[in-house]
């Protein structure tokens, strides 16, 4: 009556064992193959700055090369060549982008409530103020 299988136990705890480790053995093997192939695909000298997909046929992407940006046009039966520019004029134009973006941001409705709410500290932080 109180008899228990202990060697069906025993095979249920060794399959369970044996499927957690073949799961954890694959995951580290993926683990290990994406730290070194991120070494392999990335590079030290190149790097992708921006891509853009204009439609399901044609890409525009971005990409660094030592103290060069090179802008390139792809599509699925050719790549080209746009243009060439020194990374210095590529950060320039990306911070005066950055800039343009935020004096032209719209203001939030959680900002718009504040401003409502408490009219007074909106006027001085826009004075500079602070206080």
């Amino acid at each position: 009556m109180g008899f228990v299988n202990f060697q069906g136990f025993l095979d249920f705890f060794q399959v369970i064992f044996m499927v957690v480790f073949v799961v954890a053995l694959a995951y580290g093997t993926t683990w290990v193959i994406g730290k070194k192939s991120k070494g392999f695909m990335g590079g030290k000298n190149a790097k992708v700055l921006q891509q853009i997909s204009l439609n399901m046929n044609f890409h525009i992407t971005v990409i660094q090369v030592q103290q060069k940006v090179y802008i390139i046009g792809k599509t699925n039966k050719s790549i080209e060549l746009l243009d060439t520019i020194p990374l210095d004029t590529w950060k320039e134009n990306e911070a005066m982008m950055l800039n343009q973006e935020q004096e032209n941001r719209k203001e939030t409705p959680l900002e718009r409530f504040f401003k409502i709410q408490n009219p007074l500290k909106g006027e001085e932080r826009e004075k500079g103020d602070g206080n």
